[in-house]
């Protein structure tokens, strides 16, 4: 897991912070946002979080694929979910 030093962060991590620690964990840069509509997590963070939905750059646009999230804790800067995002159908 992926964690940030408190002292920078202050209460809430920031909307750039978040897409550093997404970049960190990818090794790309991906757009940061609020929580997406069309999500179905299993056991879904309920902590406040900013969302990266990381898109599929592998040529297999042909096929049904749910999008890939990372959820970063606003609070901490902590990684809490890595995975599917149950939007695929």
């Amino acid at each position: 897991m992926i964690k940030i030093a408190r002292e920078w962060i202050g209460s809430l991590v920031s909307k750039s912070l978040a897409s550093t620690v997404a970049a960190n964990h990818l090794l790309r840069r991906v757009s940061i946002t609020e929580r997406p509509q069309n999500l179905n997590i299993y056991n879904e963070p309920q902590e406040p979080s900013w969302y990266a939905i990381v898109p599929h750059n592998d040529g297999r646009a042909e096929c049904l694929i749910s999008s890939r999230i990372l959820i970063i804790s606003k609070k901490s800067g902590e990684l809490l979910y890595d995975g599917s995002a149950g939007d695929e159908g």
